[in-house]
């Protein structure tokens, strides 16, 4: 066979072993090893159909040992979380280079411009005056670190998060089909520790998958901290350069919308207990009802 890693001749070793553990337990089996002499390494064609790991996962197990690696510490992902999940059982240095290698992949995918998610443009919901409309909102959130000893604390982190989104109406008669069936909320998130303004291309992108310049309006929500104020601390302006403003883009929104778009119009998030940026001052500006979990739709 041709070797894979340097296209040169590869010859057959015989059969060697190989473990894989797969959410339905341990297996071993074996498979047709061959060596190269030009480059002096070795591959396996079965690995590489089976999409084993180096960490001896199959696909389906190290998508569940990343998703728990992430949600808290690798050695609770390893010593409880997957124990009790999934009945897996792997050690904690495991479940760190599983999460870690993943996490390597999404960085180079983003870096060389792979967006994630089918691209499949949403049925916009509509505004009280009719319009279609798109939501963008971003915020940050801290992220707390483990030092170099376990147990050692460490200087916590700050990740930004981007959403798109598209929320549904309470009255029927604003959704993009009001004679179907209710429709799914639907929005698509990014996340990153990068600096803000890093947030923009990814977001952008989605945007472009989502069909984003097919709504006649956006609305970009934000918890307002660097917007300066406007009509009593309800509206803010969009800072030029901003993030917002970078998603834009590329994107427009479509003609039609009463000359409202995101480049004039951005909506602080609602606060709790209905002060200044809260639901009370936003009533007319959005869809109105109730979105899943009770939080209220601006």
């Amino acid at each position: 066979m041709t070797c894979p890693h340097c296209r040169e001749d590869a010859r057959c070793k015989g059969l060697r072993g190989r473990a894989a553990l797969t959410l339905l337990g341990a297996l071993r089996f074996e498979r047709h090893y061959y060596h190269c002499r030009h480059c002096g390494r070795g591959s396996s064609p079965l690995d590489q159909a089976l999409g084993l790991t180096a960490g001896d996962l199959s696909p389906a197990a190290e998508e569940v040992v990343c998703l728990a690696g992430v949600q808290a510490s690798f050695a609770e992902a390893a010593s409880r979380t997957l124990s009790r999940l999934a009945g897996l059982r792997v050690s904690e240095s495991t479940a760190q280079r599983a999460t870690e290698a993943a996490g390597g992949r999404v960085e180079k995918a983003q870096a060389a411009g792979q967006t994630f998610g089918p691209a499949q443009p949403w049925a916009w919901h509509k505004d009280a005056d009719g319009c279609t409309v798109g939501y963008l909102s971003a915020d940050a959130t801290g992220v707390g670190q483990q030092g170099p000893a376990p147990g050692q604390g460490a200087e916590g982190r700050m990740a930004y998060v981007g959403m798109i989104y598209n929320p549904v109406p309470a009255d029927r008669q604003r959704w993009a089909d009001p004679h179907g069936r209710r429709p799914a909320w639907q929005a698509r998130y990014v996340a990153q520790l990068q600096p803000l303004a890093a947030l923009s291309e990814p977001l952008r992108r989605q945007g472009g998958q989502v069909g984003l310049d097919q709504a006649q309006r956006w609305i970009a929500l934000s918890d307002g901290g660097e917007l300066p104020a406007r009509g009593g601390g309800d509206l803010g302006l969009l800072p030029r350069g901003g993030v917002f403003e970078r998603v834009g883009q590329g994107l427009a929104p479509r003609p039609g919308g009463g000359g409202a778009s995101l480049a004039d119009v951005v909506v602080p998030a609602p606060q709790a207990g209905g002060g200044p940026g809260g639901v009370g001052g936003l009533a007319g500006l959005g869809p109105e009802g109730a979105a899943p979990g009770g939080t209220p739709e601006v």
